[in-house]
C-alpha cells in the first residue's frame, strides 16, 4: 500500500506563522471583550440608576406639590371659619367656601381624585360626594388608625375597599393624611387627599427603562407600577429577595424577578420611606456587551484571516522551489514500498523512480481507449465545442489524416416505426446498429469515425479531389446503399441528409447543422428521402403567402361539425403548403400558424385540445417532432380536428338540451294560455327559428304539436280523475271553444271526451 504524507515543510511554515500571529490576537480579543463588556454593563447599570433617581424626583415633586397645596388650604380662612361650626343650614356659605377651595386644589394638574375634610369635634365629613355626619359613617376604625399614626402628615397606601369609610373614594391609590392642627397632639380633624395609582403609573410609563419599574410603600406593597396588575402585590411575589432598611440608597444586585434573571436596582426615599425599584432583564443589560462581543469576534476573525493569508503567501514564496518540483512529479505513478514517505524529498524520489513504468502504462491505456476518444472528439467537433485553431492539432493527435480536399456531412435518421416490430423506445439501440452498418459501408479512408448524435447517425466524409459533381454522385450512391442495407437487415426506412461541400474541416459544425436541416425537408418529400442541401436551397426563391382563405374554410367546416368538408379542406391546405417553391422554414411556420389558428378557434368555442388523461406533450412539441407529410396530415386530423369536433358536438348537445328543458318547463307551466313559439321566444330571448330547430332536434316533434299533445294528456287525466265538465276542462287546458276541443280530442284519441271518460270509468 502506498503512503503519501502531507507537504511537511509547507505545513510547518504555515503553522509557525499562524501560531506567532493568532495567539496574541486571541488573548488581546478576550481581554478587550471582557473589559469593554464590563464597561458597557456598568454604563447600563449607571443609566438605570440615574433613570430610577429621575423617576423618584418626579414622583416626589408631585407628592410635595400636593402636600404644599393641602397645607395652604388647611391654613386658609375657609378652614379656620368652619372649625367650630356644626353641619347646619345656617352655615351653608362657610361649607360652600370650603368645598370651593377644595375644588380649586383639585383643578390644577395635580392628579388629585378626591379630598375629604373630617371634623371630629363637630362630627361631620365633607368631600366632593357628600356632606354628612361622621357618626353615621361605617368603618370608623380606619379613621382611628389614621389618628393613632405618630406623624401629623404622612402618605399611606389605600386600605381595602371594604374598610374605606362611607362617602370616601375607594379606588386603588395612595392617601395624604394631615391632622388638624398640623403639629398638635390632640387633633380636632383630618384632611385626606386621594391620588389614584394610575397617576403614578403614568409617571413610571414616561421613563425609558427597558425593564419593569415599581414603587413600594414602607410595608413592601406595590403602590405604582408600569404594569397596573402589579399594584397591591407584596415584594415577595416578585422573587426571593429583599430590600435593605432605611438609609440605603442606590443598591444594585442580580436576582430572579418574576421568573426572569434580571439586574435589580432600588432606592429608598428619605421623604416617605418608599422604595423605587427597577428590574431590567439580563439579556437587555448584556445586549450592548453581546454586540461588542460579536464585533470583537468579527475583528479577531478578520485579523486571523489576514494572518492566515499572510502566512499562506509567505509560506508559498518560501516553499515555491519545492512545490514546483513536487507538482511536476505529483501525477507520476509510484511503486508502493510499504514505508511512509517522511517528507517531500522522499516523495519526489519515489515518483522519479516510477517515471518509466508510468509512461509505458499511459501509452498502453491511450492505445486501448483510442476509439472512445475518437468518438468523443467527433462529438465535440460536430457540436462546435473545439476551438477552430485546435482542430487540426486534434486530428493529428487522434491519428486522423487531413489530406482531403472536400468534405461533406451525412446524417441518417429513422423515419418511423410503422409496420415494424420495433417501438420508439428502441430508437437509440437501432441508431447504434445503423452506425455499425454505415461504418461497414463507407470505407475507413473516406471518413472519420461515425457516431450517434442525438436522434441521428452522423458521418464526416472526405474526398481526395475537388470535382463536386463526382462527389455528389458518390454520396448519392452511398446514401442509396445505406437505405437498402438498413431496409434489408433491420426492416427500417431511413432518410439521409447531405450537407453542402466544404473545403476546411473547421466548417464541420455548420455542415452538420446543414445535414440536419436537409432532413427536415422529409416533411415535404416523404419517407426514405435522400436530401442534398444544395438542391433544396436555390438562390432565387419567391415569397409565399400563408393560405388564409383555405385555413378559414377549414375552421368553418369544423365549426359546422362537417367532418367530410373539414377533411377535404385539410388535404387541400396541406398540399398548398407543401409546394416545392416554399422554403422549409416558411413551411414549418405555416404549420405552426395553422395550429395557432385552430387553438384560437378552440378557445373561442370554450373547449380544450388536451386529452382527458392530460399526459400528452404540448401540441407544438408534437407538431415539431413529426417527420413526414402523411404524419402531419394524420396528426392534424386525428390528434386535433376530430377531438375538437367531438367536444364541440358534446357541448352543442348539452346546450340544446338545456334550452329544450327550459321550453318544456314553459309549456308545462303555461299550456292553459295562448302559448306560441313567439311567446316562448320573448320569454327566453332567443330567435323563434333557433328555438324551433333546437326543440325539434331534442324532442323529435314540433313545438305546436307538443303543446297540443300536452294539453290532451292533461285533459285525459282530468276526465278520469275529476268530475269537471268537458267545457270546464276545455277552458282550463287553453281552448276557448269546447267544440274545437272535442273535435281535436276525437281526431287524436278516436273518441269524444265523454266517450273517453265513460270507457275509462267502466
Amino acid at each position: 500500500m502506498e503512503h503519501i504524507r502531507r507537504p511537511t515543510y509547507r505545513v510547518r511554515l504555515i503553522a509557525f506563522f499562524l501560531i506567532l500571529g493568532i495567539l496574541p490576537v486571541v488573548l488581546l480579543g478576550i481581554y478587550a471583550y471582557w473589559k469593554s463588556a464590563s464597561i458597557a454593563r456598568d454604563k447600563v447599570t449607571d443609566g438605570n440608576m440615574n433613570l430610577l433617581h429621575q423617576t423618584e424626583m418626579m414622583v416626589e415633586q408631585k407628592l410635595k406639590t400636593i402636600d404644599n397645596s393641602a397645607t395652604l388650604l388647611l391654613t386658609s380662612s375657609a378652614v379656620h371659619n368652619i372649625r367650630d361650626k356644626p353641619l347646619a343650614t345656617v352655615h351653608f356659605e362657610l361649607f360652600n367656601g370650603l368645598l370651593s377651595q377644595m375644588h380649586q386644589m383639585q383643578a390644577y394638574d395635580t392628579g388629585i381624585q378626591d379630598a375629604t375634610f373630617i371634623n371630629l369635634n363637630q362630627d361631620w365629613l365633607v368631600n366632593n360626594r357628600t356632606m354628612s355626619s361622621l357618626s353615621d359613617a361605617n368603618n370608623q376604625e380606619t379613621i382611628d388608625s389614621y389618628l393613632r399614626h405618630p406623624s401629623s402628615s404622612f402618605w399611606q397606601r389605600e386600605v381595602p375597599a371594604d374598610r374605606v369609610p362611607s362617602g370616601m373614594a375607594a379606588t386603588e391609590g395612595i392617601n395624604l393624611i394631615k391632622k388638624l392642627p398640623v403639629y398638635s397632639n390632640s387633633p380636632y380633624g383630618l384632611f385626606i387627599v386621594k391620588i389614584p395609582s394610575i397617576e403614578l403609573n403614568q409617571i413610571l410609563s414616561r421613563g425609558q427603562s427597558p425593564g419593569s419599574t415599581i414603587i413600594m410603600d414602607s410595608d413592601g406593597y406595590v403602590i405604582a407600577s408600569v404594569n397596573e396588575s402589579d399594584v397591591g402585590r407584596p415584594l415577595s411575589s416578585f422573587g426571593d429577595f429583599t430590600v435593605g432598611p432605611g438609609g440605603e440608597e442606590a443598591v444594585f444586585f442580580e436576582a430572579s424577578f418574576s421568573g426572569i434573571d434580571s439586574g435589580v436596582a432600588y432606592r429608598r426615599s428619605p421623604y416617605n420611606d418608599w422604595v423605587y425599584l427597577s428590574a431590567v432583564p439580563m439579556n437587555e443589560m448584556t445586549r450592548e456587551s453581546t454586540a461588542i462581543g460579536w464585533a470583537t469576534f468579527s475583528l479577531s476573525v478578520a485579523i486571523v484571516l489576514l494572518l492566515l493569508i499572510a502566512s499562506l503567501v509567505t509560506a508559498r514564496r518560501m516553499y515555491r522551489p519545492i512545490k514546483q518540483l513536487v507538482n511536476s512529479l505529483g501525477e507520476i505513478p509510484h511503486i508502493a514500498s510499504g514505508v511512509a514517505e517522511a517528507d517531500e524529498f522522499q516523495f519526489i524520489g519515489g515518483r522519479i523512480l516510477s517515471l518509466h513504468d508510468t509512461r509505458l502504462s499511459l501509452e498502453n491505456e491511450l492505445h486501448r481507449q483510442l476509439p472512445v476518444l475518437r468518438e468523443l472528439f467527433m462529438l465535440k467537433l460536430f457540436q462546435g465545442r473545439i476551438r477552430p485553431s485546435a482542430i487540426r492539432e486534434k486530428l493529428a493527435q487522434y491519428g486522423y489524416s487531413d489530406h482531403w480536399k472536400r468534405y461533406n456531412v451525412l446524417s441518417v435518421q429513422i423515419d418511423n416505426f410503422k409496420d415494424t416490430t420495433y417501438r420508439q423506445q428502441d430508437n437509440e439501440l437501432l441508431l447504434y446498429a445503423v452506425n455499425n452498418i454505415v461504418s461497414e459501408l463507407i470505407p475507413g479512408d473516406w471518413r472519420l469515425s461515425s457516431i450517434v448524435l442525438d436522434d441521428h447517425q452522423v458521418s464526416l466524409v472526405g474526398a481526395l479531389h475537388d470535382r463536386e459533381a463526382e462527389i455528389k454522385a458518390a454520396l448519392f450512391e452511398i446514401a442509396e446503399e445505406i437505405q437498402s442495407t438498413v431496409k434489408r437487415l433491420l426492416g427500417l426506412a431511413v432518410s439521409v441528409g447531405v450537407s453542402n461541400c466544404f473545403e476546411d474541416v473547421r466548417e464541420t459544425p455548420t455542415a452538420y447543422r446543414e445535414s440536419i436541416d436537409a432532413l427536415k425537408y422529409r416533411l415535404k418529400l416523404g419517407p426514405e428521402s435522400i436530401v442534398l442541401m444544395e438542391e433544396i436551397q436555390p438562390a432565387d426563391r419567391t415569397a409565399v403567402k400563408y393560405p388564409e382563405q383555405q385555413a378559414t374554410d377549414l375552421i368553418d367546416a369544423i365549426k359546422r361539425l362537417d367532418g367530410e368538408e373539414a377533411d377535404k379542406h385539410l388535404k387541400a391546405l396541406l398540399q398548398t403548403m407543401q409546394r416545392s417553391d416554399m422554403d422549409f422554414n416558411v413551411y414549418q411556420m405555416a404549420l405552426v400558424r395553422l395550429l395557432v389558428d385552430l387553438e384560437r378557434m378552440v378557445e373561442a368555442s370554450g373547449v380544450s385540445l388536451q386529452t382527458e388523461n392530460g399526459e400528452r406533450l404540448p401540441l407544438l412539441s408534437q407538431l415539431l417532432e413529426l417527420k413526414t407529410a402523411n404524419e402531419i396530415e394524420r396528426w392534424f386530423r386525428e390528434g386535433v380536428i376530430v377531438p375538437v369536433m367531438q367536444q364541440l358536438e358534446r357541448k352543442q348537445g348539452s346546450q340544446y338540451q338545456r334550452i329544450s328543458d327550459q321550453m318544456l318547463a314553459i309549456i308545462h307551466d303555461n299550456y292553459h294560455t295562448e302559448l306560441t313559439l313567439d311567446t316562448c321566444s320573448a320569454m327566453m330571448n332567443y330567435h323563434p327559428n333557433y328555438l324551433k330547430r333546437v326543440f325539434r332536434y331534442t324532442t323529435g316533434t314540433n313545438f305546436s304539436d307538443y303543446v297540443m299533445q300536452h294539453r290532451i294528456s292533461v285533459a285525459k287525466k282530468w276526465l278520469v280523475e275529476t268530475n269537471m265538465k268537458v267545457s270546464e276542462i276545455a277552458d282550463k287546458v287553453g281552448y276557448k271553444s269546447p267544440q274545437n276541443f272535442i273535435r281535436f280530442f276525437r281526431r287524436v284519441e278516436g273518441k269524444t271526451p265523454g266517450q273517453y271518460r265513460e270507457s275509462n270509468m267502466n
